[in-house]
């Protein structure tokens, strides 16, 4: 998923898709049975016929279009073989592991980025959904904290950081005062509703006037249902908690978004993958 990306088309899937429990749950085992779309089917060609980095790139993107993850690392882990220090190949790695929670490979290649990035934005947050996702919460906090501080001047990235900060002291029963300080509700972002509507949620605003995302923006949807889950996680309002956990848990259309799997695998944790 996109990262305050102006021309963010984080929310457009290929209409022929993998499910969450082929990639997430079973694994790489029940994988392989989505047909290609048109687009796959192209860079499948491409591929045969010119085998190289870029045509390796394009296929594994065209995969991960479709969601198709642990398809799209087989050649993004090619395209990395061929250029080993090339940071398009390798955080296209790191996302997809994160994807399908493989998160110790995950750590190891953000964790890379980190270190050759001119901008380390983007890895640090990806390394704090890593912890978080594993359940160390304390370092994630450490990280989504450094990167409120970088994401100043940047709105979506801003709140976004902030939602995590906040998720980190309801998963540990802190207080959320001092980073619900940074909340500026006038804000301008760009496309993380979810995100700010959940802050909006903490900060004191009624769940009517925080839930009015669409049923049909299901992304943004699912983001807020997590929230609010968070919110009376906090509370200590243990039927709603649970009530909106399920409910994140049921829009898995975008099922490799941040909160869907920080739902799932805070789910996980505590009932086992049956879900």
């Amino acid at each position: 998923m996109c990262l305050s990306d102006p021309n963010c088309n984080c929310n457009k899937i290929s209409d022929v898709r993998a499910l969450r429990d082929d990639e997430i749950l079973f694994g790489k085992a029940h994988a392989n049975t989505v047909c290609d779309d048109d687009n796959t089917a192209k860079a499948r060609e491409n591929e045969s016929k010119n085998p190289c980095y870029e045509t390796y790139m394009a296929l594994g993107g065209a995969l991960a279009f479709q969601m198709r993850y642990h398809e799209a690392i087989e050649w993004f882990e090619k395209a990395k073989a061929l250029r080993p220090d090339d940071y398009d190949a390798r955080r296209k790695c790191a996302g997809r592991y994160l994807s399908t929670l493989r998160i110790d490979d995950a750590k190891e290649e953000f964790s890379w980025c980190a270190e050759h990035a001119s901008d380390t934005l983007d890895p640090k947050y990806m390394l704090g959904c890593c912890k978080y996702y594993e359940g160390d919460f304390e370092g994630a906090k450490e990280l989504f904290d450094e990167c409120i501080e970088l994401a100043k001047g940047n709105g979506d990235m801003y709140v976004a950081s902030l939602f995590w900060a906040v998720a980190c002291d309801a998963r540990t029963g802190k207080r959320i005062d001092a980073d619900m300080a940074k909340f500026d509700r006038d804000m301008e972002i760009g496309h993380h509703t979810g995100y700010m509507q959940s802050l909006k949620l903490f900060a004191g605003d009624s769940l009517s006037e925080c839930d009015v995302i669409p049923d049909d923006d299901e992304l943004q949807k699912c983001i807020f249902n997590y929230g609010a889950h968070l919110y009376y996680l906090s509370k200590g309002n243990a039927i709603l908690a649970d009530i909106f956990l399920a409910n994140t848990l049921k829009l898995d259309t975008y099922f490799s978004a941040f909160a869907y799997l920080g739902a799932y695998t805070e789910y996980i944790a505590q009932n086992g993958a049956d879900r």
